[in-house]
């Protein structure tokens, strides 16, 4: 092999590593609300196809991944509930509060039910 051809391989190898590296890395996510993390959640299990879990700590720290396996996205809230909460998000949209929810959730809609006045 003549120089040229090594320094053709590395460059080939560099831009490779440059283009996947990123794609394995977990997501960071700036702060934000817990509804923007919610939808996202929902969205990142319907374009992957798979049940997620979602769980967010007492100091708004949340990750998402799937259960028992690798961590799809993680960041922090701007604003904390002050309460745990764990959710399962299906392929299908469907939101499965665990814990720390109110108890009129909209699974459907992954939101809080609108209250209904008689």
């Amino acid at each position: 092999m003549t120089l040229m051809e090594v320094v053709v391989v590395l460059v080939i190898l560099g831009i490779s590593t440059a283009l996947v590296t990123p794609a394995l890395l977990p997501v960071r996510t700036p702060d934000a609300t817990l509804d923007d993390v919610i939808a996202g959640a929902r969205a990142t299990a319907i374009a992957r196809a798979q049940r997620l879990q979602l769980t967010v700590g007492v100091t708004g720290s949340w990750s998402l991944g799937a259960p028992g396996g690798e961590v799809v996205a993680s960041g922090s809230l701007a604003t904390t509930g002050g309460q745990p909460l764990r959710l399962e998000l299906s392929p299908l949209g469907t939101c499965v509060a665990r814990s720390g929810l109110p108890v009129s959730w909209d699974a459907a809609r992954c939101r809080a039910a609108a209250s209904v006045s008689p």
